[in-house]
């Protein structure tokens, strides 16, 4: 969804090529008992990998950047995103951050270690909508703006980023949160479409 002007729906979802709509056909087919066992596990595939997806705030969000992917950034110093070229914004959320916080935590089972009860329900609220439209704002309201430049809707990007500790400081803990709520909504998806 856009940043800058309208985010409606018809505009940003022509034909339903957004990760909510193709989520949303994917579960149907997860959930058809009629459907081949190919289509269901395929569609089982797409259910895990787009439930990750819409938690990852630059995957609801465009700047005019391709969801970051037009700003270049160093993350640490690090400029290169091999085999991809030049470390870009969109990659440092995907995966150079997401890697540092589970090296930093201890190992991946800190990160997606169990929530407590009262965060778990709060969570499984709200639908993939709600879920894609809270991204959007952690897009608008952490990841552009604990950039250090300026950054508007009119004021492109155009330098070099550089990420440090002091990004990394605020954006991890935003990030941790992201792969846990990811985790309760997929079990929640899941159990609902598969039943318990």
């Amino acid at each position: 969804m856009p940043l800058c002007g309208s985010a409606e729906y018809a505009k940003y979802c022509r034909n339903g090529r957004c990760a909510s709509a193709q989520l949303a056909r994917q579960i149907e087919i997860l959930g058809n008992e009629r459907a081949r066992p190919g289509q269901r596990n395929e569609a089982l595939k797409w259910v895990v990998h787009l439930v990750g997806d819409i938690h990852q705030p630059l995957h609801a969000a465009n700047r005019g950047d391709r969801g970051g992917n037009r700003v270049q950034v160093s993350f640490f110093g690090e400029r290169d995103n091999p085999p991809y070229g030049a470390l870009n914004l969109h990659a440092v959320w995907d995966v150079n951050m997401v890697r540092r916080l589970i090296a930093d935590r201890g190992g991946e089972s800190a990160v997606v270690s169990a929530p407590v009860a009262r965060d778990r329900s709060a969570w499984e609220r709200g639908s993939i909508a709600d879920w894609v439209d809270e991204s959007h704002r952690i897009a608008e309201e952490t990841v552009y703006a604990l950039l250090p430049v300026t950054a508007s809707c009119s004021n492109k990007i155009v330098d070099v980023v550089a990420l440090d500790r002091t990004y990394y400081a605020k954006a991890a803990p935003v990030i941790e949160i992201q792969i846990r709520k990811a985790g309760v909504r997929l079990a929640r998806v899941l159990n609902e479409t598969l039943g318990q």
